[in-house]
């Protein structure tokens, strides 16, 4: 059982999160080819052939399932690399009706080796805010063979887009109610054209898919809301813009499968976005409240089995808002990284047990 992990960072460890692990398939019979006789005059009807080519198939068939065991016990071997050190091609089914990815990787050892993955644990975005680190068209390749992973394949490409996630959000705000699972409210242009009505300001504007703080600016009055039209056009493409919230300190509410975990975190490098610079970041308790942000975005996407929402506690008001949420890339706080690591190695095993046959 070859598990990838897309984790570029040569401090963690998967292989050994990972040793010893086994886990159980479900067992499933390789289809089986016939050649067609090379000679000879078949004299038998249409309807006669029909009726043998019946019977071998129910005879080969009940002769398959009663030999083959319903499941089999497999061992876990790990691959680590980073985006850029992978080249894949998805190919069309083999002779077990299964499409697959084979790869040329070069893992965070050094070694280069070809892999076919049968499951994929995705730890870094695959997008970055420069054209430099951007592969997609790997994750798409992977998308193409259908390959099982943690989180699915599909949610990481939904997760590229600001303005996707945002609107997962919004339907959960209008399911659940503004009290239950209040969101920063946001206005999305789609180019700097349609950046006519400016928002109430202060504002934060955050111009196309980038993360972790970057291209995000803070925006005081309408001088200001018109420069920054020029630097969307610049860049060409679509930005949104928020209510600025004057955050006493940013919540990040961490699921892992079940298990939830609250942290808090205050800038002290006086920064107005309280992810970034110098912060103190502490746990908190598990509120019912902060739980049930936690499950009800993880159902966005078809299910998130890792992710975490990010909000934050206005400073004047005391309320709490909603920003974003993110999935499978979710960095881990170093304190609990091997504890939250073997939470996750635990997720992608009964992925694994769920999503991926053994051939026999």
């Amino acid at each position: 059982m070859n598990v990838l992990v897309i984790d570029g960072d040569k401090t963690h460890d998967w292989s050994a999160i990972f040793k010893d692990a086994t886990v159980t398939l479900r067992a499933r019979p390789k289809k089986m080819f016939r050649k067609k006789p090379s000679g000879g005059v078949d004299e038998k009807s249409p309807k006669e052939k029909g009726e043998d080519k019946d019977a071998s198939s129910k005879s080969a068939e009940e002769e398959e399932k009663s030999s083959s065991p319903s499941t089999v016990k497999c061992s876990i071997s790990v691959t680590q690399v980073g985006w850029n050190c992978i080249h894949a091609t998805s190919y069309a089914n083999d002779y077990n009706g299964v499409g697959h990815v084979q790869m040329t990787v070069k893992d965070v050892r050094g070694r280069v080796q070809n892999l076919r993955p049968d499951f994929v644990l995705i730890r870094n975005e695959c997008r970055g805010s420069g054209k430099s680190h951007d592969y997609r068209d790997i994750l798409y390749a992977m998308i193409h063979a259908g390959i099982p992973s943690v989180n699915s394949l599909e949610s990481v490409a939904l997760h590229l887009e600001r303005p996707i996630i945002h609107g997962a959000l919004v339907k959960l705000e209008r399911k659940l109610g503004p009290h239950a699972f209040p969101i920063v409210q946001q206005t999305c242009y789609a180019t700097y054209k349609d950046m006519v009505i400016a928002p109430s300001f202060p504002c934060v504007v955050k111009v196309g898919h980038a993360h972790a703080g970057q291209g995000k600016i803070l925006v005081h009055d309408s001088k200001q809301f018109e420069d920054i039209k020029s630097v969307v056009a610049i860049a060409d493409t679509y930005c949104s813009a928020e209510n600025f919230v004057v955050g006493a300190h940013d919540l990040r509410i961490q699921k892992i499968g079940s298990h939830v975990r609250v942290f808090k975190r205050q800038t002290v490098s006086g920064n107005w976005k309280t992810n970034t610079g110098t912060s103190v970041c502490e746990t908190m308790e598990v509120t019912d409240t902060y739980r049930r942000w936690a499950e009800e975005a993880s159902t966005i996407f078809g299910g998130l089995d890792i992710c975490t929402v990010d909000a934050i506690h206005c400073a004047r008001t005391g309320k709490e808002y909603i920003i974003e949420v993110n999935g499978t890339s979710s960095g881990l706080h170093p304190d609990y990284w091997k504890e939250d690591s073997e939470r996750i190695r635990d997720v992608a095993l009964r992925r694994i047990e769920s999503d991926v046959f053994a051939y026999v």
